[in-house]
């Protein structure tokens, strides 16, 4: 799928996706795409990267892009070998997640 896809309701497809697959499935595909996580409210993405180097294990805290989660998703980078290795291409229950996800988000658009 093209990465140039135009994401109208990126909110509404973020949604559907924690609903569709549930928050523990969405947790890996978004530690996977930025080492990020849900936020409690299940609607926000959130990372703490630089957690580990920040005095007694806090730092800021990086709200992420649906659209931008959604773009990456719906590309060839969830597969991308340079960064996750050859495995990625075999690996059946990568290859079954992202099938979900993107038939969640296909099924959704408007």
């Amino acid at each position: 799928m093209s990465q140039n896809v135009k994401i109208v309701n990126a909110s509404a497809l973020f949604k559907q996706l924690v609903v569709t697959l549930g928050k523990d499935d969405v947790n890996n595909l978004l530690f996977n795409w930025k080492e990020s996580e849900l936020g409690a409210d299940q609607t926000t993405i959130l990372s703490n990267p630089f957690r580990r180097n920040a005095s007694r294990g806090k730092g800021p805290t990086i709200k992420h892009s649906k659209t931008e989660f959604i773009s990456w998703l719906l590309s060839n980078a969830p597969f991308d070998t340079e960064v996750y290795g050859v495995e990625i291409l075999s690996d059946g229950e990568w290859v079954d997640l992202i099938a979900k996800a993107r038939d969640c988000l296909e099924n959704k658009k408007p």
